[in-house]
């Protein structure tokens, strides 16, 4: 398994950006489960959603987001890969795509803590007039360590104001 929060938390430390790729649903024969993660930068790449058609039309939308600069922040795409995509699989797929940048450095260290602590953790995403927020949470602790986050790096509450 690819270790998207490190390598996420390296581009970053680094100064620069990337785009993660979630499977958030699936309906139907699907090449990866709900929750599946990619990650992809300029001239590199870390996981799979699975091959194909479906991975090489989400790779074609992070490098499009990237060009587009900061503005891009999200995209939610929704294939029907058989219809669409032509992929024998048949079924149905709606993914996250988002970039990633120096406002993203505190929920995903947030979340390389848990992980290195091997902690059961949720990822919390909500999007609210067209902004994402984002937060991570121990299981055990289900309410956020460090308050809800948006992608700017603020807490939501400031941002709300």
């Amino acid at each position: 398994m690819s270790d998207w929060v490190r390598q996420a938390l390296a581009r970053i430390a680094s100064g620069g950006e990337a785009v993660l790729v979630t499977v958030l649903a699936i309906e139907g024969s699907t090449p990866r489960e709900a929750g599946t993660k990619m990650l992809i930068w300029s001239g590199g790449q870390a996981g799979t959603i699975g091959g194909g058609a479906l991975e090489y039309q989400a790779t074609l939308q992070a490098h499009r987001m990237l060009d587009l600069g900061p503005q891009a922040r999200f995209a939610i795409q929704d294939y029907p890969l058989g219809p669409l995509l032509a992929q024998c699989c048949g079924g149905r797929v709606r993914l996250l795509i988002e970039r990633l940048d120096a406002r993203d450095a505190d929920w995903l260290g947030q979340l390389d803590r848990l992980r290195a602590a091997e902690q059961a953790y949720e990822i919390r995403t909500r999007i609210n007039d067209g902004r994402l927020f984002k937060s991570v949470a121990s299981v055990a602790d289900p309410t956020p360590a460090d308050g809800p986050v948006t992608i700017d790096g603020q807490p939501a509450q400031a941002r709300a104001a």
